[in-house]
């Protein structure tokens, strides 16, 4: 191993970085578990009243708002569309059979 590998490994065995690690214990500080077990699905406890973020609100009305924009400008096919689709439909199954009998 060459002196300059020896030096680098030593330096930074002092300082506690070892490869594929961090040197921190965490980091956003000390490792500390959150998800400690409380008995209750998801860790909501069901006996507390939920609290709303400020961004809900905001979030609901966007997305109402949207859903009314893209449902009012969608296409409306009705049963008369449907209805004519199916007669020209008809009406080339009806030229084309008409033109294999003529040749």
């Amino acid at each position: 191993m060459s002196l300059l590998r020896r030096v680098s490994r030593l330096s930074s065995l002092a300082r506690g970085v070892t490869r594929g690690a961090h040197s921190a214990p965490g980091f956003w500080g000390p490792f500390e578990p959150s998800n400690e077990p409380t008995g209750y699905p998801f860790g909501i406890n069901p006996t507390k009243p939920l609290t709303d973020d400020d961004w809900m609100g905001i979030m609901f009305g966007a997305g109402s708002l949207i859903a009314v924009l893209a449902f009012s400008f969608h296409d409306k096919p009705t049963i008369q569309d449907w209805a004519e689709a199916v007669v020209k439909a008809r009406d080339e199954e009806a030229a084309r059979a008409a033109r294999a009998d003529q040749s």
